[in-house]
């Protein structure tokens, strides 16, 4: 079993997204980024789960995209 370990999409491996936020007041419409841990990856960045894969060029090929493997 590998755990397979990928950048997380949503916050682009930051683990901080910045939704903005806005509404009107007396001023008019106004809207501001407010920082927030993302929970897609709940703040590390990464995103991993476990497969079964004969080798980690196997893995790379099916996920090129990922950042490390890690063997269990």
């Amino acid at each position: 079993m590998m755990k397979i370990i990928q950048e997380c999409e949503v916050c682009g491996g930051e683990g901080k997204v910045s939704p903005p936020v806005g509404g009107v007041d007396s001023n008019g419409p106004w809207v501001e980024y407010r920082e927030k841990q993302c929970e897609e990856c709940e703040g590390t960045g990464e995103l991993s789960w476990e497969d079964d894969y004969e080798s980690e060029e196997e893995v790379r090929e099916t996920y090129p995209e990922i950042l490390r493997v890690e063997y269990n």
